[in-house]
């Protein structure tokens, strides 16, 4: 039985082909085969775009109603002030009429101012007591004196019954402001004067 040798295949040295003997492969080709998944995003403005327009300011808020002057109340208002001062100048001038043509005025005016001068003198004081307006007026009166120098007080007639007559000594002056002459309280509180002391008439 012959033996089998192996064939001996002979050694065959490897030479690269040349270039024209290789397959052409086309750049689009092969790009193709390299692409992204996901295409690739825009990229973004590195400067903000120049604005041509200018910007105009914002309107201002409108006044309130209440605000804007209104003529004719004004005109209403300085006219009701003229009305008033109107009529203080023609009372004046009716007293000042009085005075120099009523003896009865004239005599009580006189008489009032006398008092009161003897009761400075004498080292006491002027007490003004009256209700309602003719309080106010004589807590008005009390305050002129005092900013004149002559001791003036006041006395509310009410409180007077409770125990506030004692502020009246025995040589002050009463002034009694009413505007009827029949005022209660001020009636009431003649019958608890002491007998030294001068009233107004």
């Amino acid at each position: 039985m012959s033996d089998i040798l192996p064939a001996q295949i002979p050694s065959v040295p490897h030479t690269p082909p040349a270039m024209e003997d290789r397959p052409a492969v086309s750049f689009a080709a092969t790009a193709a085969a390299y692409q992204p998944l996901t295409p690739v995003s825009p990229g973004l403005a590195t400067s903000m775009p120049l604005v041509c327009e200018p910007i105009l300011p914002l309107p201002m808020t409108p006044p309130d109603a209440d605000d804007i002057p209104d003529k004719a109340a004004d005109e209403a208002a300085l006219s009701t002030a003229l009305q008033v001062i109107a009529a203080e100048r023609d009372a004046l001038t009716y007293l000042g009429r009085l005075y120099e043509s009523d003896p009865t005025a004239r005599d009580g005016f006189t008489r009032a101012v006398s008092t009161i001068s003897r009761t400075i003198t004498r080292g006491g004081k002027l007490v003004v007591s009256g209700v309602g307006k003719s309080g106010k007026i004589g807590q008005k009166v009390v305050a002129t004196m005092n900013s004149l120098g002559i001791r003036t007080a006041f006395l509310h007639p009410t409180e007077a019954l409770h125990g506030d007559l004692g502020m009246v000594g025995e040589h002050d002056t009463l002034l009694l402001l009413t505007y009827s002459g029949l005022t209660t309280e001020l009636l009431s509180l003649l019958t608890y004067l002491p007998p030294t002391s001068p009233s107004s008439p």
